[in-house]
């Protein structure tokens, strides 16, 4: 007779919890982006790696943005956004932007599309206009109508997991 025993995790609470949540989620490999809008001229930008598609029929994406970004306020005022999915070989800028630099844009090629930022050599570009924003917990999210959108079939897209910054490889 084979027998098994079912082990389960024991719930925890409090700033455990929360410790382990952020070391469980690091595990989980998550695509690195840079968002982007425009105002008054000036470009505004952060690193965000917590975005996906919405739906194909419309077009949309979502972004999750801290309760604290400033990208946040100025979206919430343009109500445009640009995404711009890193290719591997752009850990700097995702470092660049994930700081608190005023001038993240300084040595940063970048042009204008879709009246948003679009940083040259991105894997994936999408852009579009703010539907609605959501509270959720610590963050809001951003959903968004998307208005253009292109990829280069040659990017390695930029990942991040366990705190490293690194790419995907398909497996045989």
């Amino acid at each position: 007779m084979t027998t098994t025993s079912e082990t389960r995790d024991e719930p925890v609470v409090g700033a455990t919890q929360k410790v382990q949540f952020i070391e469980a989620m690091g595990h989980v490999p998550t695509p690195v982006a840079i968002a982007t809008t425009l105002e008054a001229g000036m470009p505004h930008g952060t690193t965000v790696s917590a975005f996906f598609s919405l739906s194909v029929e419309p077009p949309k994406f979502l972004l999750s943005l801290d309760q604290n970004s400033k990208l946040l306020e100025v979206v919430n005022r343009t109500r445009s956004i640009g995404l711009n999915v890193l290719d591997s070989a752009q850990g700097g800028l995702a470092r660049r932007f994930a700081s608190k630099l005023a001038d993240r844009f300084d040595e940063t090629p970048w042009s204008v599309e879709s009246g948003v930022p679009r940083l040259d050599g991105a894997a994936v570009w999408l852009s579009g206009k703010v539907d609605r924003i959501v509270a959720a917990g610590d963050h809001f999210l951003v959903l968004v109508d998307a208005t253009a959108v292109s990829a280069r079939r040659d990017a390695d897209p930029l990942t991040y997991r366990l705190r490293q910054l690194g790419t995907h490889r398909p497996v045989s």
